[in-house]
């Protein structure tokens, strides 16, 4: 067996784990055998760790029912089995989220095994460790952490997603970090690797790599931002690497296997795209020059009265597009005629020629029929073809028959040049209906309402009993006016109200007619006949509990938002030195299946450091000093809706975190307090067979001592320790009512296909289909 070199560590990197500990560890093994290695100094699991201490744990896991099992961890959680090397994760999609909600900062899941929270960065020997937890749902990003026990089925699923808080701390390192760690792959690093063959064994994964739907947003942002030279992520059930180039990255690629170009070029390929703005403005130039020439013209013609005789100027523009290597220009052509063009003379029937060079000709002769008569015009179906003809019998076919003249009050010339414009296939053409409360027709009534005996052709019938309101003077009555009113009946300030006639008795009126006759509108009553405004009021004890909860939700939703001053943008930290990140994604445990990597990593952020074997975690002081500002930012439980801080920028937060920076060092460091204590303990019950538990049982929170002790050593808030008489009241409550956009074939809304798929987000269960599209891979189960 080899020694460890002194400068590296040996670590073994595992995809997905499912909670089959006992086949991984003997993996790490058998390949350390294999290697010629007596060991490993880290285990690291890139998330769906499925942390089950018991079979409520279970029922609070995010898969199907059928897939639940309780697997190996239980028993290292109550020390029937040890791990015997040091492991860490991070979460993934599939967990007992209730066990790691207790464990936000991270924390020991069971002896030797540590899970690293939602976000964090720890100290092993030399080396520095990023890691993200949870996956990428964008709709969920910039929430708070709103789900607390008990969950529903969307609390299940939407506790593991990634939240921007998170992010932002992360994104607030400004030092070199050595590992980055995601459960989901960072979104575009696929293109960084050999995609062709990626795609031949993943056929459904080239059109969401093309759509920008592989991967996760918030890991790349990490990645671009702290640029470790390792980064490992699992997920998609594949082993795949890539060489991710920080100065170069390859970004998208295109379905002809063309790479979208380097960033120097993104100005010019904007201006090629753009160019027809440019365009935009010549041509409001060429415009606004015309107009003032032809005012100049209209001021000379008034100031001299002489006027110029009539001539003709034909101008014509012409716009070509030059196109050369990224970029586009338009050149105009103009070519102007001073004199007008020839006349066409256009014969009539009559012989004369036409005023008008646009006039239609008329065609000079009409074919005969068999008697001697003309033949008249075709007519056109609503096809715009010719309809058919009995030529033997000189008449229209039923089919094509012209409809009847509806209005037949007034005589209607014909005139043979007209076209035929009543053309519909329906019954009754679209004609324009009244509005509510409008006298004046929209699109949608029937002819037969909007015409009338007295109005031939088709207008507004008035009723001369009718009366024409207007709104009254500040501090006068409504008062009725005389038909015969100076006001238009045709006027669309006017308020025009009809009784129905078959109401009228009854005093009842539609909604868009108002009674005339009603005490508000009679001379001298003022309004006293209404009811006192306090009674007009609606009481708050009058409106039911669910209608106040959604009110109370929708206030919040467009609440406007706080607006806070935000700091200048930094450049981008100095300290962060590395160009290149390899990247490396694992399968899950299954026979057959790449899922264990054994690798030595050698440190960039403390190069030539030895390593103290056997090596221990350590808190990072850096890391330490952003939690403590960005603590009062954390909001737990609550609505869904609720409005999370906003970001205040890159220089606030690096002054802050500076300034906290050096009470770590006089109160952490200075007492050598950084090495993470080994202080895991047994907060709910271990896992008993004969225990017989409902699908539907949740567990009840609990409050975790390690999280108390490391919020008590940083000096911050404990949010996630709450007074039992609260739990109390959160478990008679019962979990809160799902949301209503839920699927209609799946459990949940928003997914599509089933769970062995590898497609479906939310409520991809029961191969319903949603509104949405999560990520996975064929037979993640």
């Amino acid at each position: 067996m080899s020694a460890p070199p002194e400068d590296k560590l040996r670590i073994a990197v595992e995809g997905c784990g499912h909670g089959t500990l006992d086949a991984i560890y003997a993996a790490v093994e058998r390949d350390c055998e294999d290697k010629g290695w007596d060991g490993v100094d880290l285990l690291i699991i890139g998330g769906d760790f499925q942390a089950t201490r018991n079979q409520h744990d279970l029922n609070v896991t995010a898969m199907p029912v059928k897939y639940r099992d309780m697997v190996d961890f239980h028993q290292y959680y109550s020390g029937a089995k040890i791990a015997p090397c040091l492991t860490i994760f991070i979460g993934g999609n599939h967990e007992a989220s209730n066990h790691l909600f207790e464990l936000y900062y991270g924390g020991w899941v069971a002896p030797n095994i540590y899970y690293l929270g939602a976000a964090n960065v720890l100290r092993l020997g030399n080396l520095r460790i990023a890691g993200l937890s949870g996956i990428w749902k964008g709709y969920d990003y910039r929430k708070p952490h709103y789900e607390r026990l008990p969950y529903n089925q969307e609390d299940l699923h939407s506790i593991f997603h990634v939240r921007e808080l998170d992010v932002r701390k992360l994104l607030a390192m400004r030092s070199q970090v050595d590992i980055g760690l995601s459960h989901d792959w960072p979104q575009t690093v696929e293109w960084s690797g050999d995609y062709h063959w990626l795609f031949k064994r993943k056929d459904r994964f080239q059109a969401d790599a093309e759509n920008m739907k592989l991967g996760s947003t918030a890991a790349k942002l990490v990645l671009d931002r702290l640029r470790p030279p390792h980064w490992f992520s699992a997920h998609l059930h594949i082993r795949y690497t890539a060489n991710y180039d920080h100065e170069n990255p390859k970004g998208i690629q295109t379905r002809g296997g063309y790479p979208i170009p380097p960033p120097e070029h993104k100005q010019k390929i904007s201006a090629w795209q753009g160019f027809h703005d440019q365009a935009r403005v010549n041509d409001a130039a060429e415009t606004q020059k015309a107009l003032e020439e032809q005012r100049g013209r209209q001021e000379a013609v008034a100031s001299t009265g002489i006027r110029s005789g009539p001539g003709y100027n034909f101008d014509e523009t012409f716009k070509k597009v030059n196109t050369t290597n990224l970029s586009r220009s338009i050149d105009t052509i103009e070519r102007k005629e001073n004199e007008p063009p020839a006349q066409t003379n256009l014969p009539q029937l009559d012989g004369s020629c036409a005023s008008r060079p646009l006039k239609r000709a008329r065609e000079p002769d009409s074919p005969q029929q068999n008697d001697g008569t003309a033949l008249r015009s075709p007519r056109f179906n609503a096809l715009g073809t010719a309809a058919p003809r009995d030529t033997a019998l000189g008449k229209e076919t039923a089919e094509f028959s012209p409809p009847k003249q509806r209005n037949t009050a007034v005589p209607v010339a014909s005139n043979p040049d007209q076209l035929d414009i009543d053309l519909s296939d329906d019954d009754e053409p679209v004609v324009p209906r009244r509005r509510s409360g409008s006298p004046f027709p929209t699109l949608t009534q029937p002819v037969q309402e909007r015409k009338s005996e007295q109005s031939e052709d088709g207008g507004v019938s008035l009723n001369p009993e009718a009366t024409v309101f207007q709104t009254p003077k500040q501090g006068e009555p409504m008062a009725r006016q005389s038909s015969n009113s100076s006001k238009s009946s045709l006027d669309p300030s006017a308020q025009i109200f009809k009784p129905q006639s078959n109401k009228a008795e009854s005093g009842q009126y539609s909604s868009d007619v108002v009674n005339p006759e009603a005490p508000e509108f009679q001379p001298g009553t003022n309004g006293s006949h209404l009811k006192p405004e306090e009674d007009m009021k609606v009481k708050p004890d009058d409106i039911p509990d669910d209608i106040r909860a959604e009110l109370e939700g929708l206030s919040k939703t467009f609440a406007a938002p706080v607006q806070v001053e935000v700091s200048p943008e930094l450049p981008f930290p100095e300290e962060i030195t590395n160009k290149k990140t390899e990247f490396l994604a694992l399968d899950k445990c299954l026979p057959g299946r790449h899922f264990l990597e054994l690798l030595e990593v050698e440190s960039t952020s403390a190069p030539g450091e030895p390593i103290q074997r056997p090596v221990k975690l350590h808190y990072d002081p850096e890391w330490l000093a952003i939690l403590r500002v960005f603590a009062p930012e954390l909001i737990l439980g609550g609505g869904k809706q609720d409005p999370v801080p906003p970001h205040r920028g890159d220089t606030y937060y690096r002054d802050q975190i500076l300034e906290q920076r050096k009470w770590v060092y006089e109160n952490i460091v200075s007492r050598d307090l950084l090495q993470v204590p080994d202080n895991f303990e047994i907060t709910a019950p271990t896992y008993d067979p004969s225990l017989q538990v409902e699908e539907k049982d949740m567990p009840r929170e609990v409050t975790n001592n390690q999280t108390s002790q490391f919020c008590e050593m940083i000096g911050i808030e404990n949010p996630f320790d709450i007074p039992e008489e609260e739990r109390d009241a959160r478990v008679e409550a019962g979990p809160r009512a799902e949301s209503q956009w839920r699927g209609r074939g799946g459990q949940f809304g928003g997914g599509r296909g089933n769970w062995n798929s590898g497609r479906g987000g939310r409520g991809g269960r029961g191969g319903g289909r949603g509104r949405g599209r999560g990520r996975g891979a064929r037979g993640r189960w």
